[in-house]
């Protein structure tokens, strides 16, 4: 069992699985009614990149950041998790110098 049929291109790339079934099986969401007069607490003011997920380490984040060198673009993180991890993609982006255009926010 994968979770998309690249990973299931990749495995039997890899693997030898010829005699063996792989079955796709994606993952599950909910629907959550939107609401337009909802408070929405930020509008990028750039083109943008963006990335929802939980924050933890294995999901190398804080790799993105790299992608704003040498252009105007924002990168707008929707998740929760960790706070260390938010940390760090902070750090991450201080390097580089576009801590101003990455904004980590809540995905609660």
């Amino acid at each position: 069992v994968t979770i998309s049929n690249f990973i299931k291109q990749e495995i039997t790339k890899h693997l030898d699985v010829s005699n063996k079934s792989i079955t796709v099986i994606y993952n599950g969401y909910s629907l959550i009614d939107y609401n337009e007069n909802a408070n929405i607490n930020y509008i990028p003011k750039n083109e943008f990149y963006f990335t929802i997920g939980a924050l933890h380490p294995k999901k190398n984040m804080h790799v993105l950041t790299a992608l704003l060198v040498s252009n105007n673009k924002e990168l707008i993180i929707a998740g929760s998790g960790y706070e260390s991890y938010r940390n760090e993609i902070i750090a991450e982006a201080k390097k580089y110098g576009v801590e101003n255009r990455v904004k980590v926010r809540n995905g609660t």
